[in-house]
């Protein structure tokens, strides 16, 4: 993945999918686990030792980039349907 393509992907999760810091690792690195995790098909233990955590906490952070995804998709969905929607009224 490009600087460019992280960057765009932390910014959304950021701003859009409200994705916070919380006082241990920043938000780039929460992006950049589950990045790893989806582009290499790594398993929980081998980040684990990548990034050196433990099993509950790359779970917890994997999750939350996860739900912050999702809320950007869901919310992008029901915006885009409700212009579409007022645009095919008379």
């Amino acid at each position: 993945m490009s600087i460019d393509s992280f960057t765009c992907l932390y910014d959304l999760l950021h701003t859009r999918g409200r994705l916070v810091d919380d006082g241990l690792i920043n938000i780039e690195e929460h992006v950049a686990i589950f990045v790893h995790i989806l582009a290499h098909h790594k398993k929980n233990h081998s980040i684990q030792v990548t990034f050196k955590m433990s099993d509950e906490t790359v779970s917890e952070y994997v999750h939350r980039v996860l739900c912050a995804l999702l809320g950007v998709i869901i919310f992008g969905s029901i915006r885009f349907l409700s212009k579409q929607s007022n645009q095919n009224r008379f």
